[in-house]
């Protein structure tokens, strides 16, 4: 792993912890709601408490976002299991959803192997895109800033975050991270740049 969770800009949208021997879910404010279940239809309420976070400050929902997973363990160690990307706020809250429902299901071959991992905590985070980008001279060369016109914008937006995605998918070694075509070339990049560094320094 080449970057320190703590040092990426993000907010908790839901956290799943491992209390008296069972998985209790809680949302942003850390409100405790009712666990998905094969008899219970999991509500919205995470998604919905969340939105209504984001509106408080102001933030806009209808831009491509990240999200991540990350696992902590009892030691405080955080570990990030996953990174994602979706077209805006709402998609990513929907798939968030339905990984969570993943993880309570008993016949999950995904998310649910998180529970082998001995995390006391796992927590889905939406990325501060603009901040986790201040400072990189990278993205602003190749891409500057938001164009005015609005399709234009829209793809700056989505090339940003598949920028964003492919990036913190390497520098966080993500083991459930699977690159996709766009996000995959940032990935490869990074990569190349890094096994090339490392040469450089061992010779």
């Amino acid at each position: 792993m080449l970057i320190d969770i703590d040092k990426i800009s993000k907010e908790m949208i839901c956290a799943i912890r491992f209390e008296n021997n069972e998985w209790n879910l809680y949302d942003c404010d850390g409100e405790k709601l009712p666990n998905p279940s094969d008899k219970r239809i999991f509500s919205s309420s995470m998604k919905k408490r969340y939105l209504n976070l984001k509106k408080r400050g102001n933030k806009e929902n209808n831009i491509s976002a990240v999200w991540i997973l990350v696992g902590i363990s009892d030691n405080g160690k955080e570990i990030c299991e996953q990174v994602g990307r979706t077209t805006d706020l709402i998609n990513s809250l929907t798939e968030i959803k339905d990984n969570v429902k993943d993880f309570y299901r008993s016949d999950s071959k995904k998310y649910g192997v998180l529970k082998k991992k001995n995390y006391k905590e796992i927590v889905f985070y939406e990325v501060d895109i603009d901040e986790y980008i201040k400072n990189d001279r990278l993205f602003k060369k190749l891409y500057g800033n938001v164009p005015d016109d609005t399709y234009l914008s829209s793809a700056y937006y989505f090339i940003r975050a598949a920028y964003v995605e492919g990036k913190l998918g390497f520098e966080t070694s993500a083991s459930m991270y699977r690159k996709s075509s766009l996000d995959g070339y940032f990935y490869e990049y990074y990569k190349r740049k890094t096994t090339k560094k490392l040469k450089r320094n061992s010779m």
